[in-house]
């Protein structure tokens, strides 16, 4: 007999055979503003991520653990701003995060719209009212510095654009994110975009200035956006994504 799945494999092996389904398998659900209210909580969530994965260096376990909760974030919130140009309200009241063992795997929001269709309103209710407490009670708890929370932060809303370059025009998804980015200075200097032309048509690629420190834990590599890899190397791995690329449905 095959091997039985572990709960995460088996949620994303159904997720491939039935997208439309929208499952969640394990896990548990938490008010995000319960996560802004308790420092601890956030702390222990931390240490959990760090067993599970084998890392014994705090910070880098609190690196890793915002990076994919700021992706889970900013996916849905940016993704949706670039493709509707509706402001979901991205603050802690308004979502949910599924975590298993540790980790942020899932991500609800309310559907809730911010007050005006502004960048400015958009990224207040996203920055100041979400990922900027939250990256505040890791800088207390596990050392993670301003530098990697904003870094951490760019790279998620870059990393949403590169995906629904896929969608939309690669010129017209960076005529929608660029504005967010440059909201705030130190998102602004913490990576550039670029298009690259490949097999299905133009793609926008982000690179990031800093580096989540996925490479420093047991099993870890190098983001294809990485800033330790050589310009050289990240073309390289952008290339290779496009030319595996299966056009969506």
């Amino acid at each position: 007999m095959t091997d039985p799945l572990d709960l995460a494999e088996a949620e994303t092996a159904l997720h491939r055979l039935m997208p439309t389904a929208n499952l969640s398998v394990g896990g548990r659900w938490i008010p995000a503003a319960d996560l802004l209210a308790d420092r601890q909580a956030v702390a222990d969530l931390v240490a959990d991520h760090a067993r599970v994965r084998s890392i014994t260096v705090e910070r880098h376990a609190a690196s890793l653990f915002f990076q994919r909760y700021s992706h889970r974030l900013c996916s849905a919130v940016v993704g949706t701003w670039i493709l509707t140009g509706l402001p979901l309200d991205a603050a802690a009241e308004q979502a949910t995060v599924q975590v298993r063992e540790g980790s942020p795997v899932g991500m609800h929001l309310t559907g809730a719209l911010r007050p005006t269709p502004s960048v400015e309103e958009f990224a207040a209710g996203l920055l100041e009212g979400h990922l900027l407490p939250l990256a505040a009670h890791l800088r207390e708890t596990s050392r993670l510095s301003q530098a990697q929370a904003f870094g951490n932060i760019a790279a998620a809303i870059g990393m949403a654009a590169r995906a629904v370059s896929r969608l939309r025009p690669a010129d017209q998804v960076l005529e929608a994110v660029a504005p967010l980015l440059e909201s705030r200075a130190a998102l602004a200097r913490l990576g550039s975009f670029r298009i690259l032309e490949g097999p299905n048509g133009p793609r926008l690629f982000y690179d990031r200035a800093t580096c989540c420190r996925w490479f420093e834990i047991p099993d870890g590599a190098y983001c294809s956006y990485c800033s330790r890899l050589s310009a050289d190397e990240r073309t390289r791995r952008f290339t290779d994504a496009m030319d595996t690329e299966v056009p969506p449905p």
